[in-house]
């Protein structure tokens, strides 16, 4: 779609070339230019969210394989990771439908009934990680301020004077 919009402008820019001498051209670069920049800026936020969602699924696919694996080895109180912070946006059903830590929320018993276990709980990732071994504690403080560095870059800063 992104190329279909590009081949658009660049059809209505040939089109312009052609009738230079009219005296709206200016105007309508300056609204060609505008839809470029759009169109680009645009295409970087998809992308952004899509490796996001990508993070998200690799996420998800380790916490289910953690909890078969768990519930193989009899585990009836499992301890799920939640996913990253930082890799949640408004583009993913996680944002609102991640794991708890209280066992009573919807998410875990939803996962409760689907995966047969009787309590699931879960923890921010990092603090999960240390609890089964995976990460030291400094490593995990590490990652926690890393992950805060990137979210404060994520989020759209306003433009100064306007």
């Amino acid at each position: 779609m992104l190329l279909a919009v590009l081949q658009e402008i660049t059809d209505a820019i040939a089109e312009e070339k052609q009738s230079i001498h009219t005296d709206r051209f200016g105007i309508r670069a300056l609204l060609y230019s505008a839809l470029a920049v759009g169109t680009l800026y645009l295409g970087f936020v998809i992308l952004d969210c899509g490796a996001d969602n990508m993070r998200v699924y690799r996420d998800v696919s380790n916490r289910i394989a953690y909890l078969e694996e768990q519930k193989t080895a009899g585990s009836t109180d499992i301890t799920l990771p939640m996913v990253h912070e930082a890799f949640l946006n408004d583009y993913s059903m996680t944002v609102d439908m991640d794991l708890g830590e209280d066992p009573g929320f919807w998410t875990n018993a939803a996962y409760e009934d689907f995966f047969d276990v009787p309590v699931i709980r879960a923890l921010p990732y990092d603090d999960w990680a240390v609890s089964v071994g995976l990460e030291t504690p400094e490593e995990a403080e590490v990652s926690k301020k890393l992950s805060e560095t990137d979210q404060t870059e994520k989020k759209i800063k306003p433009i100064p004077g306007l």
